[in-house]
C-alpha cells in the first residue's frame, strides 16, 4: 500500500525513507496501522531510530522509543547506537 500524498510505500524501505525525511504521520501510520516495527532496519543494518537521531527528527525518535525501539541497537559502518549518531546530527533539522 502507498501513501498517495507522499508516494511512499508502507514497507520497511518506505518507513526508513519517511523517518529520514521527517514524515511523522507516515511513521505513525506505518507502525500503528500497517504493522511495521519500530526496530526496522535498512539494507545496511541501520535502525530507523538511528536515522531519526542523525537527522534530528526528535518527534519521530520519541514516537519510536514509545513503540519499543531498541535504544541500544547498533549498526552502520561504525557499529554505533542512536545516541552516537545523534551527536553528529546537524542542528535545526526539525
Amino acid at each position: 500500500m502507498i501513501d498517495n500524498e507522499n508516494q511512499i510505500e508502507y514497507s520497511q524501505e518506505g518507513l526508513v525513507r519517511a523517518v529520514q525525511f521527517g514524515e511523522l504521520a507516515f511513521v505513525e501510520t506505518a507502525i500503528d496501522k500497517h504493522g511495521l516495527s519500530a526496530n526496522t532496519r535498512d539494507a545496511d543494518g541501520c535502525s530507523v531510530l538511528q536515522w531519526a537521531a542523525i537527522n534530528n527528527r526528535i518527534g519521530i525518535a520519541k514516537f519510536l522509543v514509545s513503540k519499543g525501539a531498541d535504544v541500544n541497537a547498533t549498526g552502520g559502518n561504525n557499529d554505533e547506537n542512536a545516541l552516537q549518531w545523534a551527536v553528529r546530527c546537524p542542528s535545526g533539522t526539525e
